[in-house]
Order: structure tokens, then C-alpha cells, then sequence
């Protein structure tokens, strides 16, 4: 095949071209037009190729991302190595300890029997938070698995995630003592329902090795607040009994003027 320049080359420019002059114009034309795209043109193809590709994670026409598919982990093993969780999650969840173990420290540091429960209930309105907090992950794996999980699985998870808050919201309403004991039991319920959550494949491979850990920590701050209690009991006593010692001292007081008079 010839190229455009020989084809536009005048007739006569042709004719006066010497026979093997004019063999090998016409070879090297048609080696030219044979010849296949060099490799860069073929690169650039390429990347248009894979730019137009769909990906997994791209979105559908609606515009949402469709969800991850579930892989159970009936038969993993719980490893307690913080070394696997990644460094956001793992830094916020142990400064939200940080609350759990000052009200622990007041509460046992402190002088008064009011100031012991107050510091109890400092400890039980920010558990009440927590407990809001962690429910309303399984409300978040519900939705990210729409689609992929059956739908009575999906309502158990949903309900799941409105019951910690609620049961937060009641104990704020309870006797501290009683709000510390029964957020202890909430808490440890939560961490089963989390592990089962992982157990489904539902949350992140690392998720139950920080949730022992803090689950873990909060139930000994929780449990050690609780045990203030019983300090309460005798700093109360103790006040009773000095009231009354102060009480007895006045009237000794008095009737010692009344004589004198």
C-alpha cells in the first residue's frame, strides 16, 4: 500500500525514477503501513481501557454503593492484639475511658458521702452516653449490609441497636448503685452481641479486639464505683455520728449556762 506522499507524487516524478529506486519506495511504503502501534500508543489504550472499566466498589445508577458481602467467621479464633486495629478507632476508644476511670479515682479519692455519689453519678450518665454510642454501631451494619443479609436478621439488628440507649436512658433515672450495676450487665450483653456480630461477618475482623479491651476496662471501673458504695455507707455514718456528737456537745453546753444561772 502506498503511502499519501506517494500518492501525490506527479506522475512523471515516477516514471524518472530508476526501476530498483522506485521497487524499494514502493516496499518501504508498504512495511510502513503494516506496522502495528508502537508501545506507548498501546499503553495510553490501555489506561483508557481500565479507566472505563467498571470497578467493585463503583456506584450503581442510583447513586449508592452496593454492599460488602458477608463472610462468617464461625471457626476464627478472638485474638487480643491492638496491634491489629487501626490507629483511629483504637486512640478514640481508649480516651473514652477516660471519663470511666476519673469518676472511678474521685470516687474513692474523695472525703464526703454527697461527693462519693455524685462521682457515681457523673460515672452512670457518661455510661448512659457509651451505651447509646455502641448500640447504634449494629444500627450502622444493618444498613451497610441491605441487600446481602435476610431481612429478619437485618430487624433483630435494628432493634438490637435502640435497646442499649434505652436502657441507658432508664438508668439515669435509677439509684446510682443500680445504674452502675445494671450498665455493668448492659455493657457485657453488648460485647456478646458484638462478637456474634463478628462471628457473621458483619463488622470489621478487628472490632472484638478492642471491644474486650474496653468492655473489659469499663467493667472494672464500673464494678469499683459500684464497691464505693459500701464507702459511702460508712462516711455517712461517720457524719451521722459526728452530727450527733456535735448535737450532744451543744446541749451539754446549754445545760452548763442554765446551772450557771
Amino acid at each position: 500500500m502506498m503511502t499519501a506522499r506517494t500518492m501525490l507524487r506527479p506522475a512523471w516524478a515516477m516514471a524518472a525514477l530508476p526501476r530498483a529506486t522506485l521497487a524499494r519506495t514502493m516496499t518501504l511504503s508498504a512495511t510502513r503501513s503494516t506496522t502495528p502501534f508502537p508501545p506507548t500508543t498501546m499503553r495510553h489504550a490501555s489506561r483508557r481501557c481500565t479507566a472505563t472499566a467498571p470497578r467493585p466498589d463503583a456506584r450503581d445508577d442510583a447513586g449508592s454503593v452496593p454492599p460488602a458481602p458477608v463472610t462468617p467467621r464461625a471457626d476464627a479464633p478472638i485474638s487480643l492484639d491492638l496491634s491489629a486495629v487501626p490507629t483511629a478507632p483504637k486512640l478514640l476508644g481508649l480516651a473514652g475511658l477516660i471519663p470511666f476511670a476519673g469518676a472511678t479515682v474521685g470516687a474513692w479519692t474523695c472525703v464526703g458521702a454527697d461527693d462519693i455519689i455524685a462521682f457515681q453519678l457523673v460515672e452512670a450518665t457518661y455510661g448512659a452516653s457509651i451505651l447509646s454510642f455502641m448500640g447504634a454501631v449494629h444500627w450502622g451494619t444493618a444498613m451497610a449490609h441491605e441487600g446481602v443479609t435476610a431481612t429478619h436478621t437485618l430487624s433483630k439488628r435494628y432493634a438490637l441497636s435502640v435497646l442499649p440507649s434505652l436502657i441507658g436512658w432508664a438508668t439515669l433515672s435509677m439509684p446510682a448503685d443500680i445504674a452502675l450495676a445494671t450498665q455493668l450487665a448492659a455493657f457485657n450483653a453488648l460485647l456478646y452481641a458484638d462478637v456474634r456480630a463478628w462471628r457473621s461477618g458483619s463488622v470489621p475482623r478487628w472490632y472484638p479486639n478492642l471491644r474486650i479491651w474496653l468492655t473489659g476496662i469499663v467493667t472494672a471501673c464500673l464494678g469499683a464505683t459500684w464497691l464505693a458504695r459500701f464507702r459511702e455507707k460508712r462516711a455517712r455514718a461517720a457524719e451521722v455520728a459526728a452530727a450527733e456528737a456535735a448535737a450532744a456537745a451543744v446541749a451539754a453546753g446549754l445545760e452548763v449556762e442554765a446551772v450557771d444561772k
